[in-house]
């Protein structure tokens, strides 16, 4: 499954590199940094016992645009808490709507490349997040 999605996403990357290359580090907002990280940690669980290394890596990016988020978000600890529970439930409303693997592949994919396209406009960030967090342990 993983070079499945590795490689749609690489294909999905491709469709939204012209819009994301123009996107700058003020436009990585809450929301897009929140379902971004949310997408990445459900998917880390699905594959979990499939694929323990990519569920692996999927946690870590996940860590790291969820800090992203709470470094956006305007309210306290609770309401942080509650947005990434409404919006975790959002996604598992629409996971439990699709009728096949493709269809969730395909969800994943367009998710997963359009994350790695706002990581890239906004790697300076990304990265500085991930190596404050490897430095906290």
């Amino acid at each position: 499954m993983r070079a499945t999605i590795v490689s749609l996403a690489a294909a999905t990357a491709l469709l939204f590199s012209a819009p994301a290359a123009a996107q700058d580090d003020e436009t990585l907002d809450y929301d897009i940094a929140m379902d971004c990280g949310i997408a990445n940690a459900y998917l880390a669980g699905i594959i979990e016992e499939e694929d323990p290394d990519f569920s692996g890596e999927l946690v870590g990016s996940a860590t790291v645009w969820l800090a992203m988020a709470y470094n956006r978000f305007a309210g306290d600890d609770a309401d942080y808490e509650a947005r990434i529970d409404s919006r975790t439930d959002e996604l598992t409303d629409e996971l439990t709507s699709m009728t096949g693997e493709d269809e969730v592949t395909e969800f994943f994919t367009t998710i997963l490349g359009s994350c790695e396209i706002i990581r890239a406009a906004n790697s300076a960030e990304y990265d500085q997040t991930e190596a404050e967090m490897a430095a906290e342990g």
